[in-house]
Formats: structure tokens, sequence, C-alpha cells
């Protein structure tokens, strides 16, 4: 028996449904429609799988159709040969990150794998390139306003050490994502992206022992695991001195 993918399988179980409708009118639906947009609480855009909607064309009814969870980690694990966590992204929703040219889709688009067989349709394939990423220099200005406020917090509450440092590592991280797109070649993912801008203006001031340390710190405050053994002068030292080579980039960024 073929397999189908998840907007096959979609588009079968919306035609099932649309005919159940029209074959039994006294139901309390009109209709059903394909990853319709919804706001929840009024603001958070969703795209559901399928919505059916009641007899004044209001959604009533959201369903998600989805492979099970175990059966798709079993698959990721197979082919790489390691645990993996799931994220669900419906088509219209890639489609609008797109068209977006956020850091995400440009993400999907470099550096993604396919899983599917050679007859199956890729959703990136479709999707096609990105627009091109423009928010660089927003993006940098805000991380660069938490990496700021690291000091004091850690001042508040020394006890947090751990958390904030891994925080300045994830800052760094991913100002150097946002610089890549202006310095580099193409956008730099990698979780080593500070070291590799090469613009000699951007040396970046960490050697590789204290940053793997920050890495430890936020992959154990945010995954668990045994947390590395810091000094808070250090951590303040670090973050001084990533503020510093932050401010740098979003001297270069205000230029473009």
């Amino acid at each position: 028996m073929a397999t189908i993918n998840e907007r096959q399988w979609q588009g079968r179980v919306l035609q099932w449904t649309s005919e159940l409708l029209k074959n039994y009118p006294d139901l309390p639906f009109s209709k059903v429609d394909q990853e319709f947009e919804v706001l929840v609480a009024g603001k958070t855009r969703r795209f559901n799988d399928l919505t059916l909607f009641d007899k004044q064309g209001k959604p009533v009814c959201v369903f998600e159709l989805k492979p099970p969870e175990n059966h798709v980690e079993r698959v990721i694990e197979n082919i790489y040969g390691r645990t993996c966590n799931i994220s669900w992204y419906s088509y219209k929703r890639m489609k609008e990150l797109f068209s977006q040219g956020h850091l995400f889709a440009w993400h999907i688009f470099q550096e993604s794998n396919k899983l599917l067989t050679a007859t199956e349709i890729d959703i990136v394939d479709q999707l096609g390139i990105p627009s091109p990423y423009s928010t660089a220099r927003e993006d940098i200005s805000s991380l660069i306003a938490i990496l700021s406020s690291i000091k004091k917090e850690l001042n508040l509450c020394r006890k947090n050490a751990v958390y904030e440092a891994g925080l300045i590592y994830v800052c760094l991280r991913n100002i150097s994502l946002s610089a890549s797109s202006f310095l580099s070649e193409k956008l730099d993912f990698s979780r080593y992206s500070p070291f590799n801008l090469p613009d000699a203006s951007c040396q970046f001031p960490l050697s590789r022992r204290d940053y793997e340390i920050l890495v430890q710190a936020r992959h154990s405050s945010m995954r668990g695991g045994t947390p590395p053994k810091l000094n808070i002068y250090d951590v303040l030292d670090e973050q001084d001195a990533a503020l510093k080579w932050a401010q740098v980039i979003g001297n270069l960024a205000g230029g473009v």
C-alpha cells in the first residue's frame, strides 16, 4: 500500500467530510475548510488543518491531523541514531514564514533534510527560496537590549547565574546569525557562528572554552542535566565583553 504525506491525508479527509455534510444536510455544520486562519485569544494566529463551520458560517470545531508522533520519532531516530523533539507547522504557516523572509524559513531552506521518498511531494521544494531576510538591524537591537539587562539581573539574584549565562550564549549566537546576513556569504545557523564572522572589527572576545561553558549553561537550564560550575565574576566579565562586541555589530547593522 502506497504511503501518503500529511497534506494528501488532509485533502482526503477534507473531501470525505465535505461529502458527509452534503449527504447529511441536517448536521449542524455548513462547510469544512482546510488551513483556515483563526485568532486565539484575539491575537495569536493559528492555521488548523481542518475547520468546521456552523450554519451561520462561524468556525466552531477544529481538527489537527498528524501522523502518530511516536511513529515519526522512530523514523527520525532510525535515520540519525538519536532522539528528537517534534514541532508541527501547517503548510499555510510555512508559506507565511517563507513570504516574510523569517529566519526560521531560511533555516529550513538552507539546512533541512528530506525524510520523504522520491515519489512524495516536498513542501520546501514547493515553497522555493524565502523572501530576503530584512530585519537584521531590529533583531540585533532587541538582542543587545536583552544582553544589556543581564548584568542587572545577575546583581539582583546571583543564584540565577546559570540561566543568565545561558542567555548570554543565546544572544551571542543570534546576534552573529543576524549579522551573517550582511557580513557573510550566507546565513550562519551554526552554534559557533560568533567565531565565523569575517569582518576584522567583529573579532569574538571569548575563548572557545568560555563559550562552551555558556552553551552548557543554556542546555542545562533548558533541557536539564548537570550545570557548569560558574564564577559569578567571570560571568559578569563575559557579559561585559560580549556587550561591547555586540555593540560593534549593532553599529555595523545600522548601515543595513
